[in-house]
């Protein structure tokens, strides 16, 4: 039997369920009893776990928390000692981008202790101008986690996020290219050099995005075995994740192969459209020696960012701004959605190409697009009867 301890931790052996267990109890600064465990065949994996979060309860131990620090200083301190041993490394890396990316450069050189409403409220509506609304709720979220840690260790009073406003979810601001739009698209990522090279490496990539619907972390993950140009169907059955570890005090970007896909609709074979096969054929004179699709110059998995900055080159280039909004490339499935729909494809059908987890949240996400449809049924049908 493994002997209590306060911030030591033991390890010893469960004979029942024949595994190594981790186990550390301390006491945390508000003089509450805390526990934590691992479990796992190999002893060596239980105690590097706990080693490295016995290292998190010291850091937290020795930094003042009473001394002024920017919101940045304290969100970083945060999402090292709080929230990585608790989160999976893809989502400790999705709020790590989203504080780095969209709310530093708004709050994060302001005093934690001042943070104001009107601070928050103006980064919350900025954010709204630029980015969808899920990426403003995270980084809202994010900052409303932070805040709560920070008055629970201070015993400070107020949190300034209790009274910001959210702009409402309206699901009709879903972005997606009209059909000029992304035909322009398509033109720009299939461009040429005057020696007959690709104007962008991977321009092939954003036309795939484009005309199979999948999302850019399947994207990352095809490998040319899940390719059947034979019987012109496309293999989902997992996906890439970018995560960081620390190596000598740096922070190290890799992406990580999961088996699984989002969610248990998003395994799924999809078939291929002409132009969706046709664009993998170019690809593959460009990447068709690697195993990966999307393969960088240097082998490796290219990283979301440089897919990102592709789209970006194209827009620019084909000279579409909707209005200085920001187009991600999770626009170009929404687009594939709306032809979809436009061809009158059924929800279920469009539901399970897509990988949704249920054909409810396909309605709920596109029902301006199944509003749409249905008043053109309408409209045709009275055209029928007259």
């Amino acid at each position: 039997m493994p002997n209590k301890s306060n911030g030591e931790g033991t390890v010893f052996f469960e004979t029942g369920r024949n595994v190594w267990k981790a186990e550390i109890r301390w006491v945390d600064v508000n003089g509450n009893l805390k526990r934590k465990s691992w479990r796992d065949k190999k002893k060596s994996v239980v105690v590097s776990k706990m080693n490295s979060f016995k290292q998190n309860i010291a850091n937290y131990k020795s930094v003042d928390m009473s001394s002024d620090k920017t919101f940045e200083e304290y969100a970083e301190f945060w999402l090292a000692v709080y929230e990585k041993p608790k989160l999976k490394p893809t989502s400790y890396m999705r709020k790590v981008c989203t504080l780095r990316n969209q709310v530093y450069p708004f709050i994060g050189s302001i005093l934690v202790h001042k943070l104001s409403v009107d601070d928050i409220q103006n980064m919350i509506t900025s954010l709204s101008q630029q980015y969808s609304h899920s990426s403003v709720k995270k980084a809202f979220d994010a900052v409303n986690g932070c805040l709560k840690f920070y008055r629970s260790r201070t015993k400070y009073l107020y949190n300034p996020c209790d009274a910001v406003i959210l702009p409402k979810y309206d699901k009709t601001k879903i972005k997606f290219f009209t059909k000029e739009e992304y035909h322009r698209i398509e033109q720009e990522a299939a461009s040429l050099r005057k020696n007959g090279e690709p104007y962008y490496r991977l321009g092939q990539a954003i036309i795939v995005l484009l005309y199979t619907g999948i999302r850019l972390s399947e994207l990352d993950a095809l490998e040319w075995t899940d390719v059947d140009f034979e019987h012109h169907t496309l293999s989902i059955t997992k996906n890439a994740v970018e995560v960081v570890r620390q190596e000598k005090s740096k922070n190290i970007h890799e992406m990580v192969i999961q088996n699984s896909s989002k969610t248990k609709m998003s395994n799924r074979v999809i078939p291929l459209s002409s132009k969706a096969e046709q664009a993998l054929q170019r690809l593959k004179h460009v990447t068709g020696d690697d195993r990966y699709i999307v393969a960088t110059e240097n082998h490796q998995i290219a990283r979301p960012y440089v897919i990102d900055r592709t789209f970006s080159a194209i827009l620019k280039n084909c000279g579409i701004d909707k209005n200085g909004q920001h187009f991600g490339v999770h626009a170009l499935r929404h687009t594939f959605a709306s032809m979809l729909f436009e061809n009158g494809c059924e929800t279920k059908i469009i539901s399970e190409i897509l990988g949704h987890s249920s054909v409810q949240f396909t309605e709920d996400t596109y029902i301006h697009l199944i509003q749409e449809r249905k008043a053109r049924a309408i409209k045709n049908l009275d055209s029928f009867i007259d």
